[in-house]
């Protein structure tokens, strides 16, 4: 019984959190977004995108508050590999984009298992950094949103989560 309770809760929340992903793409932040309080030069703050999903059934499923924040790691180092690939690489391969993707997936993956926070949805959140051109078109912001801003919402919405079904 109790683990169809936690199947429920768990599914309740990966929908949930997606849903609210989505529902802050809808409104505008004003107090980050250009002419903002913190103008972090964006028309816009994202939050939501497609690896959010894996993310998310990932996250709620942590047994425990440090399995979470391992996989928080996890994220922060494919990210922050991909920011660097991207940056040190692009001048070098611009004209090799099979070749550069491949590089910042490959390293991304090393990062986190030298760091032990191997994550695979990580690994598709770097790719996005590469593939996207909408996200590339809005500057060196595109390392804030949508990846790491619906990645702060999700761990707190999982480090909730795991807290209330083991108490």
């Amino acid at each position: 019984m109790a683990a169809i309770m936690d199947s429920i809760v768990t599914a309740a929340c990966v929908g949930g959190s997606i849903w609210l992903l989505g529902y802050l793409d809808t409104y505008p932040m004003p107090h980050l977004s250009a002419g903002g309080l913190y103008d972090l030069g964006l028309k816009d703050i994202r939050f939501y995108c497609p690896p959010h999903v894996a993310m998310a059934v990932g996250m709620f499923n942590a047994k425990s508050v440090p399995g979470l924040y391992t996989t928080l790691a996890g994220v922060l180092i494919a990210v922050g590999v991909a920011i660097a690939v991207i940056e040190f690489g692009e001048p070098l391969l611009h004209d090799q984009p099979l070749v550069l993707r491949a590089i910042m997936v490959g390293c991304a993956t090393l990062a986190m298992k030298l760091g032990g926070a191997c994550f695979p949805p990580a690994a598709a959140l770097a790719a996005l950094f590469y593939d996207n051109a909408a996200l590339k078109a809005m500057g060196r912001p595109y390392i804030l949103c949508p990846g790491l801003t619906g990645t702060i919402v999700l761990i707190v919405l999982a480090t909730v989560k795991v807290v209330l079904m083991n108490a």
